[in-house]
């Protein structure tokens, strides 16, 4: 029988300090990729303490999520943004050759930083968008326990309905084995009178409440600009609506919510319609990873940034470039 005692682990007739335990479980779990349950059949440990012990390890910088593609340039952006706004975690990648191929490096670099954050009974929320689909798609977590999945922002009705939040959320409920709870709604209403009635529906409520246990929230950010705008595709604005927000000082959406460059909710009738997860809600998560890259998603990044709605980050250069040169103008 193992024991453990003060800073001292009795493990098969070896006295180790705690740490040396610690990197010992690290090393299994994420060197010879055993499973929580395999380890603590291997050790004599139970499962949940193990799991605390991965998390320590990453409290304790035992594991360290680190990236090798990154460029030079990539590495000193990274540092520079994380130094301005204090946050846990800044990727910075390398721009691709176009659009598609910017996302979906984006979305194979998230997808690892997402599994390190999951542990055991974690509760998942997910928002929507092309980039979270790439994302999902190239998650390949480890096997977990308890873990419930939450969308957190109603449908949008995408031609494209694999970037729904729905369907993201689902996705990702299957390759966790988890529960899930959708909102079966829409993002916006015709009117607030109606937003506020559909809010307090059984089914709307409990997503809800849940949603205040959140503890890792995956986030995409829209732009207003009409050539790139979701909401001008799906129905929800007109192009010039669009135009008209940009020019009051709305620079996008974070979590289906406009906000302004400096990450102030916008006085928009639109937010008056949103059915979803409030702002001030998403500041309480612990871990909140915002996946979002190119120079037309930069001022809205900024403005979630600004506004301490994210935690961690994940964006490319030149996304990057045009953050910090809004910084200094």
């Amino acid at each position: 029988m193992n024991e453990m005692n003060g800073n001292n682990v009795i493990l098969e007739g070896l006295d180790y300090t705690k740490r040396d335990f610690y990197i010992k479980i690290a090393k299994m779990y994420f060197i010879e990729e055993l499973s929580q349950q395999e380890i603590s059949e291997a050790i004599g440990v139970s499962r949940s303490n193990i799991s605390k012990i991965l998390k320590a390890c990453r409290d304790l910088k035992i594991v360290e999520i680190r990236v090798n593609d990154t460029s030079s340039l990539g590495i000193m952006f990274q540092e520079e943004i994380k130094k301005l706004f204090d946050i846990e975690n800044v990727i910075v990648i390398p721009s691709g050759k176009d659009e598609e191929h910017t996302k979906i490096q984006l979305g194979k670099i998230s997808a690892t930083l997402l599994d390190s954050m999951v542990e055991d009974n974690s509760i998942i929320g997910i928002s929507r968008g092309s980039t979270l689909y790439h994302t999902v798609t190239q998650f390949s977590p480890k096997n977990y326990m308890g873990i419930e999945v939450v969308q957190i922002v109603g449908g949008t009705g995408d031609l494209n309905l694999s970037t729904d939040g729905h369907e993201l959320a689902r996705t990702i409920a299957n390759k966790l084995n988890a529960g899930l709870s959708v909102l079966q709604a829409p993002l916006f209403l015709k009117s607030s009178e109606l937003r506020d009635m559909l809010m307090k529906e059984p089914g709307i409520s409990k997503v809800m409440k849940k949603a205040q246990k959140i503890n890792i929230v995956l986030l995409g950010v829209g732009t207003n600009h009409e050539e790139d705008s979701a909401f001008i595709k799906a129905g929800y604005l007109t192009e010039d609506e669009s135009r008209e927000l940009l020019l009051k000082g709305a620079v996008g959406d974070l979590c289906g919510k406009q906000i302004d460059i400096n990450g102030k909710k916008f006085d928009a009738e639109l937010n008056n319609r949103f059915i979803g997860v409030d702002l001030d809600v998403l500041k309480k998560i612990p871990h909140r990873l915002c996946v979002a890259g190119g120079v037309h998603k930069a001022e809205v990044i900024l403005g979630a940034l600004r506004g301490g709605y994210i935690n961690s980050l994940v964006t490319d250069e030149d996304a990057a470039m045009r953050i910090l040169s809004l910084i200094k103008t």
